[in-house]
């Protein structure tokens, strides 16, 4: 990720004109990013860092507080099925949604088979 991915998603963006950089500060982007290599979730943050997550939960948006707090509620850690979890995570989009002035649209899940 540091080595590899990091320098190519940072050229990328230089390249297209997207990177925020004035003389003398850190390179940053404006972008809310989840990078799943080989399974693994990676969230970059605007700097180009990224870090893991010890619940393996991760969520980006304006309304990612809030749907973190729902799943909370909805006691997630006892759900058992791709089923069901899709099941609370929809759930608990909607009420971020109602609860998020920045958050709205069409909800779209997807499940990853192994």
């Amino acid at each position: 990720m540091t080595t590899k991915f990091i320098p190519s998603l940072r050229k990328a963006f230089q390249d297209a004109g997207y990177e925020g950089k004035e003389d003398g500060d850190a390179a940053w982007h404006d972008s809310n990013l989840l990078i799943s290599v080989r399974g693994v979730i990676y969230p970059i943050f605007e700097d180009y860092s990224w870090d893991r997550e010890a619940r393996n939960i991760y969520y980006a948006g304006s309304g990612g507080d809030i749907a973190l707090g729902a799943l909370e509620a909805l006691n997630y850690q006892k759900i058992t099925s791709p089923i069901a979890a899709e099941k609370a995570l929809r759930r608990a989009i909607e009420v971020a949604v109602k609860h998020d002035i920045y958050s709205g649209g069409e909800i779209h899940t997807y499940v990853q088979e192994a």
